[in-house]
């Protein structure tokens, strides 16, 4: 009989026709356990997200004397206030290439999926202790990265991310 269907936004709870309705997919948030969710929304509620995003920088600390670094994500802004006597552009533009392979032997350029910069990252090949080792100690830090790069979060009540990486 031609009757149309309505729903709610899930933001303002607006009643409209479904069709209307798009969704906005949460990859990760603090109040969420590592799996994603979805809520309906109207085109002109999220109209704005661009305006929103935020730039972030992902960073390594490694203090003295202590083996293992410490990872961060930070705001662009914020991590630009760290230059306090100079310009971060001008900073990163001439700072030496960072050496992110981990690995010994062959052609120097393998990637090391044991790092901030690729951990949890899909690949071909086996997960390797030490990158699942790392997953599990920066899940939280591997999954921003991940969901900034637009890629599956890891879900450690998946039971192939359990399996994978440990959990």
């Amino acid at each position: 009989m031609g009757r149309k269907v309505t729903a709610f936004s899930d933001l303002t709870g607006e009643e409209v026709p479904e069709d209307q309705l798009g969704k906005l997919v949460v990859k990760s948030h603090p109040d969420l356990d590592g799996q994603p969710v979805y809520l309906e929304a109207l085109p002109e509620e999220v109209a704005d997200l661009d305006k929103r995003n935020l730039q972030v920088v992902t960073v390594e600390w490694q203090p003295p004397g202590e083996d293992e670094p410490k990872s961060f994500i930070l705001s662009v802004k914020d991590f630009a206030d760290l230059a306090q006597g100079g310009n971060m552009p001008d900073l990163l533009a001439n700072a030496p290439a960072a050496r992110t392979s981990r690995r010994s032997g062959g052609g120097g350029g393998e990637t090391s999926y044991a790092s901030l910069e690729h951990a949890g990252r899909p690949h071909r090949g086996k997960i390797s202790p030490e990158e699942a080792a790392f997953v599990r100690e920066h899940l939280t830090e591997v999954n921003a990265r991940l969901a900034q790069e637009g890629e599956r979060l890891i879900d450690p009540s998946n039971p192939e991310h359990k399996e994978k990486y440990g959990f």
